[in-house]
């Protein structure tokens, strides 16, 4: 089976003369290839995940609002005040 890498003897633009570049018909650690590619992505995925649920974890333990979170790097939660609503000229209750 061919290589599909392509090999280059010092910057020249010429294939490399007899044999396969890769060993045993296999493609060289420097050429990943698909399979290792969609190992990559999974792993990646997975390793968000986690630290998604990690994250979670923290915040239910401490509190959304504690400001111990500033030790994993997260901020928290703000006091939001509810704005008591101003009343519209013109429809005001009087009592």
């Amino acid at each position: 089976m061919p290589c599909r890498r392509r090999a280059r003897v010092s910057g020249s633009k010429a294939p490399r003369s007899g044999g396969s570049c890769c060993r045993a018909g296999r493609i060289s650690p420097l050429w990943p290839g698909r399979e290792h590619a969609q190992r990559l992505h999974a792993n990646l995925a997975t390793g968000q995940d986690a630290a998604i649920s990690l994250r979670n974890f923290i915040k239910s333990v401490l509190g959304t609002r504690t400001d111990k979170l500033f030790r994993y790097g997260m901020k928290p939660r703000c006091n939001y005040r509810k704005r008591s609503k101003a009343p519209v000229p013109g429809f005001e209750l009087s009592m």
